[in-house]
């Protein structure tokens, strides 16, 4: 019964945490230059994927930004890849169809 403890002992009240003043994780200028920058991206935004009160995510804006780069690669490469993939797959089903 070594590692039991006796919990008598009366133990002082720890003195009441003062409230401290939230820590900010970016200075001051960081937060204006970040503020900016994502002002520049909303700038650039459609005006059209501007919904109800107009609060877009950032989410909402890698997505808008996003949108035109990846439809500019897949009609640039789409083809030629889709156009391999069923030349390799017609390629697997020749080569079963002689071994029967």
């Amino acid at each position: 019964m070594d590692d039991v403890m006796e919990l008598t002992n009366v133990v002082d009240k720890p003195p009441p945490v003062m409230a401290e003043e939230p820590r900010r994780l970016m200075s001051d200028g960081t937060a204006r230059q970040a503020s900016d920058a994502l002002q520049g991206l909303q700038a650039r935004v459609p005006r059209n994927l501007l919904l109800g009160n107009s609060d877009l995510t950032i989410e909402d804006l890698v997505r808008a930004e996003l949108r035109p780069i990846l439809k500019a690669w897949l009609d640039q490469y789409l083809p030629d890849l889709v156009e391999r993939m069923v030349q390799r797959e017609i390629r697997r089903i020749t080569r079963e169809s002689q071994d029967y």
